[in-house]
């Protein structure tokens, strides 16, 4: 199933939570994706960073993005895992492969 970033986030707020991500628990992040992806490429998967403003990388909690993603499109808002890396992407974009990561409470 493809997704935007908004259609992804909505269904992990409907199971409890948000999509992944925040700098407390990246290696976690790192891992899950890394045991998602076993090959050089393979499925992208929405996390909760956005750009502010279009100026700032944070996570849905506020808190500010440590290593911003890689510049793949200039006017993207929104950032998806990708072959073990962020990557700026549109948001509302429905890329082959692409898939949330949520995290739950």
């Amino acid at each position: 199933m493809f997704v935007s970033w908004y259609e992804a986030q909505r269904y992990c707020i409907n199971i409890g939570g948000c999509l992944a991500g925040n700098n407390s628990n990246m290696a976690e992040l790192n891992l899950a994706v890394s045991n998602e992806i076993k090959q050089t490429s393979g499925p992208a998967y929405w996390i909760g960073a956005r750009k502010l403003n279009g100026l700032e990388w944070v996570w849905l909690n506020g808190d500010t993005v440590s290593i911003p993603p890689n510049i793949d499109e200039p006017e993207a808002t929104c950032t998806h895992a990708w072959v073990g890396q962020l990557h700026d992407i549109v948001c509302g974009g429905k890329n082959l492969w692409q898939y949330g990561i949520c995290e739950v409470w």
